[in-house]
């Protein structure tokens, strides 16, 4: 008769490590430390192509870190306004 529903939020921190961190923000990161190892080596090497392709990686690693971390944000707020309607109940 007047049974209340809950509805969980889907667990989207769930591919997370020790540490909070998302497989996005993980993946970023080392993506954007190769680029960074690249470009050094292209700087010492005075390899223009390599160096930009380092400039490259690190760009595209920082943008998944930065999907990443929005991810784990929206993740959070949903678990939290999940929560909060469990201890509500």
């Amino acid at each position: 008769m007047g049974r209340s529903r809950v509805v969980t939020a889907p667990n989207l921190s769930a591919r997370r490590n020790p540490r909070g961190m998302n497989k996005d923000e993980l993946d970023g990161k080392a993506d954007a430390l190769k680029g960074r190892v690249k470009q050094g080596a292209g700087d010492l090497t005075n390899n223009d192509r390599l160096r930009d392709e380092g400039a490259a990686e690190e760009a595209g690693g920082e943008i998944e870190e930065g999907f990443g971390k929005a991810r784990r944000k929206v993740g959070d707020a949903i678990e939290d306004v999940g929560d909060k309607k469990t201890s509500s109940s």
